[in-house]
């Protein structure tokens, strides 16, 4: 028995020196949310090779730290290096490439507009960014009274994100990521009046790309072209670039708004339908005056919306001085068919005027006819009555012409 205990005793070290000492490796391990670089020390902790740099996006926020990750444990080590493996099979390593400062002036990136509620309360919204610390408000011109311009603070690559907040309801993201839009759009609802449904908002939205280049500002073939200066001093291009921003994000805007209004129309077009097809077959109208009114009412808000309160008949004032920027604001706007989309629903509410016009004057004659209905039988009553009185007093008098001529006869 003491030759085979001999041989079983080093048996038993050299397999928990195998279970717990496992040979050099690296791999992908899973940590939190993130892909981390570990690798086996050979003493049953798993070290991160070298210090890296990881990347969160959390609630709109980039948070950006350096880690060396430790995972310990030699009594689960079959555990993580079974998931490690899981993982290495899923999604294999990439070569690490070298970040350059410099921007590639190729690539394509998207700027996306929404339009999510009737108004955004500019001040408020402005104190809340700058208390929940994630962005960065920055300052317009001071005849910009409509737009608030925000850019973050942590940034995930080379390239800056940008949000332009106007007052109408919408926002305008440069180079966001679409689950950060969610949150920010989010944040801002509470700062909002009469939000809209969220398929209405992504049905609604524009997308366009845009790259950074050397050449002068422009709009060409659906792509906005973003001039990066080296010549001039820092701040000033760096001012230069978020006016020209601020010029397309304004034509988005309105293009975003101009289709809510659309769809809204849509909508009432829709709700008067059964009304036309009454009308057509001849049967009764079965709105009311009341709400032939509201109809009224709602139309006429849209023309005010679209004539009166916007800036699509005419370019704002701010770009009176600013010939470059009107002309990229105009190449925009062309773009974007806002002339065209802004003619066809002026086209069609003055359609829809006439026909809520032609009801109500439906639904007055209709009530005209009533009254005159009333007063005719109101006449027939009256003039039942009279003949009532008049057989009656017809009738005393026979009766008293019948008894004189008794008692007459009686004397005699």
């Amino acid at each position: 028995m003491k030759p085979l205990q001999t041989l079983i005793k080093p048996a038993r070290l050299w397999l928990k020196a195998c279970i717990y000492r496992p040979p050099l490796y690296t791999n992908i391990c899973r940590f939190g949310s993130c892909y981390t670089r570990t690798e086996n020390a050979g003493n049953g902790l798993l070290r991160a090779s070298e210090p890296f740099l990881q990347t969160r996006i959390s609630v709109g926020c980039v948070r950006l730290f350096n880690s060396t990750t430790e995972l310990f444990a030699p009594p689960i080590a079959n555990s993580i290096q079974k998931n490690v493996q899981a993982v290495i099979a899923k999604r294999p390593a990439k070569k690490k490439v070298a970040v350059s400062r410099s921007r590639d002036k190729d690539q394509v990136y998207e700027v996306t507009a929404y339009a999510t509620s009737e108004e955004y309360h500019l001040e408020d919204l402005s104190t809340a960014l700058e208390q929940q610390g994630l962005y960065l408000v920055s300052s317009l011109p001071k005849d910009v009274e409509n737009a608030l311009y925000v850019c973050a603070k942590y940034k995930v690559d080379e390239t800056q994100r940008e949000v332009f907040f106007f007052r109408e309801g919408c926002a305008v993201f440069w180079n966001m990521p679409e689950t950060e839009r969610a949150e920010v759009l989010k944040f801002v609802e509470k700062f909002s009046e009469n939000v809209y449904s969220v398929s209405l908002i992504e049905h609604e939205l524009e997308k366009m790309d845009f790259v950074y280049t050397q050449k002068t500002p422009s709009l060409t073939s659906g792509t906005i072209h973003i001039q990066e200066r080296q010549d001039v001093d820092t701040e000033e291009s760096s001012a230069q670039t978020t006016l020209v921003k601020y010029a397309f994000s304004n034509a988005l805007s309105l293009s975003v708004k101009l289709g809510i209004w659309e769809a809204s129309l849509d909508k009432f077009v829709e709700s008067i339908e059964p009304v036309l097809e009454d009308m057509k077959v001849g049967r009764r109208i079965k709105m009311t005056k009341q709400e032939v009114l509201q109809k009224t009412g709602e139309l006429f808000t849209l023309r005010h919306l679209i004539n009166l309160s916007s800036d699509l008949l005419d370019p704002p004032d701010f770009y009176w001085d600013r010939e470059q920027l009107e002309t990229l604001y105009q190449q925009a706007f062309v773009y974007l068919n806002i002339p065209k989309r802004t003619k066809v629903m002026n086209e069609k509410l003055n359609h829809c005027c006439e026909l809520t016009e032609l009801l109500i004057s439906h639904l007055n004659d209709n009530h005209h006819i009533r009254l005159e209905w009333m007063i005719i039988l109101l006449i027939m009553v009256e003039v039942f009555f009279e003949i009532v009185h008049y057989v009656e007093k017809y009738t005393v008098q026979e009766e008293f012409s019948v008894t004189s001529q008794t008692a007459n006869s009686t004397e005699r």
